[in-house]
């Protein structure tokens, strides 16, 4: 039967857990507006937060672990099998593994195993609610210590009790399991491995074959000190293994590292490719507690083509950042089909590899063959058995490489090539001094026609469409042709190119491909009828990071250069390229150019000749 809501552990130590760190949340499932409203008056004198979940929402779990709770509470039916399914579903969730579950019922038996922490009886009051709810966000973590010596037993359960932890004990794996049915989960297992009746192996193997229990971090503590026994300890799922006599501080350090996930979770997505499940738990389980965010995979039901396929979608939810895949799942489904999971997003894998690396002429291949394509920072190998430490270690060396590629490609979208290899001279450099020297360049601005027109005429959020549509079209169609993308400015772009007659060269066919083939696909495509107008200058410009010293800085091309670029672009036509005389020069009849005409640009006290390019360009074009 279950044990009463506040009575004492079998056995247990008086010190209360403080949880200062750990986030106050309450998740509740009840899919009833009585008990929610009856948890909410429980809950707010508590201080707490109280989030509530249907059960019948697809997206439950994700919910649930985003929100981060201490303690959730559900409803469960002892007659209803949906209703016991929900409670091992969430106990086998990873991500709410350091959850505190109550199980609310009317029925005065649930049965011959306590799925939760404590129990809720039905019908109840606020006042009820608000105990139960207290005691769990101060509940102390729970070991399990199994050990068939009781001078052993009390020995590690000193050593815990001094650290702040509850312990219960019990003589061997059968009694453990009698222990988890009777007074419900644990928050660890710390078991020795030779023990009559049922030993740790076999202790271990049964709590991860069980989808109720194979969250719990299970830590075997041991005299053998063979590579054999502790590679079979990692095989039935063991999340540590310590060998005896332990030192009281390793043994408290373990238990912690194993016991505390971290409250604050991270925002890496890993997905876990394995075909043995236990196997699987276990890899999940080491990840969990250092608070990634872990999505397991099936792969059981794959049917693997000979050239490999990939194993149908990937799950539903944000792209992972790491793949951790066994090497049995490359048999099943081939290389092909991991590499399609991760070609996308470009994520890394860590491949588990079988002990002494053993497999034949199909596995170097695979092996070769990931390795080729993912290169050194983006794979890496551990060969069974490991220690946890082992793969957080190598799961953070490649998600630090990755983020620092994703940064640079973001950098990329928001810097000029000029500005990005600026910021990473000075990162190398330490300087901060603002950094501005002189240059030739050819600097182009393209402005669409009418765009304030467009704006009255058009929704906001249809005008931010057709700009970035716009956008989309035009830079790569710049940047083909040696455009540096200095800044957009509103409609209009500022695009750099080389001081030379390459340069030159560059812009004007750039700006060509802009009138000529990209703005009729856009006309046709969006249905807007954009136009352009483009201006190209060459000379001397300042080239350089402009602003504030701490705080805002635009790195940027500025000059009289770049101011007569833009008025130029101000007298040009509808969809007319229009150059200044230095960008003439440059060209050396390269390009045709139509009859020269004498405009006054605003700001300059003297009138300049400029050369509109004719429709097509001459054969010497290069």
């Amino acid at each position: 039967m279950e044990a009463p809501i506040g009575a004492a552990a079998p056995i247990g130590c008086p010190r209360r857990w403080t949880l200062t760190d750990e986030p106050r949340r309450v998740a509740l499932i009840f899919d009833s507006p009585v008990l929610e409203e009856l948890v909410q008056q429980g809950c707010a004198p508590l201080g707490v937060e109280v989030s509530v979940h249907s059960s019948f929402s697809p997206g439950l779990l994700r919910e649930l672990a985003a929100k981060t709770p201490r303690v959730i509470l559900l409803r469960r039916s002892a007659t209803t099998a949906d209703g016991r399914r929900l409670v091992e579903v969430l106990h086998a969730e990873p991500r709410l593994r350091a959850c505190r579950f109550v199980v609310a019922s009317s029925d005065p038996v649930l049965g011959p195993r306590v799925m939760g922490h404590a129990r809720l009886q039905l019908p109840c009051t606020p006042e009820q609610i608000r105990s139960v709810v207290r005691a769990q966000l101060s509940a102390i973590p729970q070991i399990l210590v199994v050990d068939d010596s009781r001078a052993h037993r009390r020995w590690v359960s000193a050593a815990l009790t001094d650290a702040g932890w509850g312990v219960r004990e019990a003589e061997d794996g059968k009694a453990a399991l009698r222990n988890l049915d009777l007074f419900g989960p644990a928050d660890l297992v710390l078991s020795d491995v030779e023990m009559p009746v049922m030993d740790g192996f076999a202790l271990c193997g049964a709590i991860k074959d069980d989808p109720s229990r194979a969250m719990t971090p299970v830590l075997l503590l041991t005299s053998q000190i063979s590579a054999d026994a502790i590679a079979r300890g990692y095989a039935v799922g063991a999340d540590d293994y310590l060998i005896k006599p332990a030192v009281p501080a390793e043994l408290v350090a373990r238990v912690r590292r194993l016991v505390t996930a971290r409250s604050l979770a991270r925002p890496e997505r890993l997905l876990v490719l394995d075909a043995e499940p236990r196997r699987a738990r276990a890899l999940e389980s080491s990840l969990v507690s250092q608070g990634f965010d872990v999505q397991g995979f099936d792969v059981q039901g794959v049917d693997g083509a000979p050239g490999g396929r990939s194993p149908g979608a990937p799950p539903a939810g944000p792209e992972a950042q790491l793949v951790v895949v066994d090497e049995d799942v490359l048999e099943h489904v081939g290389v092909d089909a991991v590499l399609g999971l991760v070609d996308e997003g470009h994520a890394p894998v860590v491949l588990i590899a079988r002990p002494g690396g053993g497999g034949g002429p199909v596995q170097s291949q695979a092996l070769s063959a990931l390795s080729a394509a993912l290169g050194p920072e983006r794979f890496t190998v551990i060969a069974r058995p490991y220690p946890p430490e082992r793969l957080v270690s190598e799961v953070e060396r490649l998600l630090s490489f990755a983020r620092g590629e994703r940064q640079r490609t973001l950098l990329h979208r928001y810097l000029s090539g000029e500005a990005l290899q600026a910021m990473e001279s000075w990162l190398v450099t330490g300087r901060r001094d603002p950094i501005a020297v002189s240059r030739r360049r050819t600097v182009l601005f393209a402005d669409l026609v009418g765009f304030t027109t467009l704006c009255e005429t058009l929704p906001a959020a249809e005008v931010v469409r057709v700009l970035n549509a716009f956008f989309d079209a035009t830079v790569p169609a710049l940047v083909r042709h040696g455009a540096s993308i200095d800044k957009f400015i509103g409609d209009c772009i500022l695009a750099v190119f080389d001081g030379d007659s390459r340069g030159a060269a560059g812009a004007v066919q750039g700006a060509l491909e802009l009138v000529r083939r990209v703005l009729p696909a856009l006309r046709a495509e969006l249905g807007v009828d954009l136009r352009l107008r483009v201006g190209i200058h060459s000379g001397e410009v300042v080239v350089g990071d402009v602003g504030s010293r701490d705080f805002r800085r635009d790195f940027t091309v500025i000059g009289d250069t770049v101011n007569v670029a833009q008025r130029i672009q101000s007298e040009a036509a509808v969809d007319e390229v229009l150059l200044g005389a230095p960008t003439a020069r440059l060209l050396s009849g390269a390009f045709p150019l139509g009859q020269p005409r004498t405009v006054s640009l605003k700001g300059r006290a003297a009138p300049m000749e400029v050369w509109p390019l004719r429709p097509e360009p001459s054969p010497a074009a290069p």
